[in-house]
């Protein structure tokens, strides 16, 4: 037994279909506008090479975020092992033991505990990320955690503490997808003295003033811009963003 649909009832199953169509269509675009700082890359063939050979590098390894630094980070007199982050060197574990009191230049800081959240802040540029803790000098573990933000430097100065603070992020081309951080420090070039960078760091909040920003070749020590007299700040990537062969430095005071 056959049923047929009466040419009303046809026609407007035709024109739901067509009309359904221009919805999905419409819908599409809309989307595509609304969210078009993310996905304009696609549609620009020098970009997608970028991203590509950005994704390559990563892929194979060749875009680590190391610096070279000659002189170390702590002197006998002002600095012992204690002083260090007692941190994991897993990827995914901040600290082993939490809250014990850890001398460092003339104060007493706090060995960073999981369970408090710090984080970098710079309003100009728009970053806020979490400050992540190793012990370990892996780039393997460089790089998992520099997925999750942005990485205090092993044995470096502890914010707020004699010394300098070395805070590493990662930079990638400019319409790279904003994902894992990894154009985080993107914009430091932006920065100009006298703007601010803010550190929450167990608890305190540590605000410092941009005095001057500068290059390096990748692998130049950079011993000479490190301090033990008081607390100063360096903010790391690689330059120009996405590629490895320079590395940009930002370096702050921290203001009393």
């Amino acid at each position: 037994m056959r049923f047929w649909c009466s040419p009303p009832l046809l026609f407007f199953n035709v024109m739901n279909k067509i009309l359904l169509k221009y919805f999905i269509l419409f819908s599409l675009i809309l989307l595509v506008i609304f969210n078009w700082g993310y996905v304009s890359w696609f549609f620009h063939y020098q970009t997608i090479r970028e991203n590509l050979a950005y994704l390559a590098r990563k892929i194979l390894g060749q875009y680590d975020l190391s610096i070279n630094i000659t002189q170390p980070l702590f002197t006998a007199s002002s600095f012992t092992t204690s002083s260090l982050p007692n941190a994991s060197s897993s990827a995914t574990a901040f600290v082993v033991e939490q809250n014990k009191p850890v001398m460092q230049g003339s104060g007493v800081n706090t060995v960073p505990n999981k369970n408090v959240q710090n984080y970098l802040s710079i309003p100009k540029i728009g970053v806020q990320a979490p400050i992540l803790f190793t012990q370990s000098r892996s780039q393997k573990t460089f790089n998992k955690l520099l997925s999750l933000g942005v990485l205090h430097y092993p044995d470096s100065a502890l914010p707020g503490s004699n010394g300098t603070t070395i805070v590493l992020g990662h930079s990638a081309p400019p319409n790279w997808p904003k994902i894992h951080y990894d154009s985080v420090f993107n914009n430091l070039q932006n920065l100009k003295p006298s703007d601010e960078i803010f550190i929450n760091f167990q608890g305190k909040k540590y605000k410092y003033a941009t005095t001057n920003t500068f290059f390096v070749k990748k692998g130049q020590d950079i011993s000479p811009y490190l301090t033990f007299e008081k607390n100063m700040l360096l903010l790391i990537s690689c330059w120009p963003p996405g590629h490895n062969l320079q590395r940009i430095v930002v370096r702050a005071q921290l203001m009393q």
